[in-house]
């Protein structure tokens, strides 16, 4: 499960939105969400936010 995580965060950061990182890792925007939420949740820590002016785009936070 965390190693999940981690790969659809490294992918998430490279595509910059949910759509088309579960695209890349045949899942859905759902699951995208859901694998983010609990790794951060794991972490405590947010590791993504809105990109502003950017419908539907994310960025990475800094550690």
């Amino acid at each position: 499960m965390l190693l999940e995580g981690i790969e659809t965060l490294i992918v998430l950061s490279k595509h910059k939105t949910m759509s088309k990182a579960g695209s890349q890792l045949y899942i859905s925007q759902s699951a995208v969400s859901k694998r983010i939420s609990n790794l951060e949740k794991r972490l405590n820590k947010k590791l993504v936010e809105p990109m502003v002016g950017r419908s539907n785009s994310l960025r990475m936070r800094s550690a």
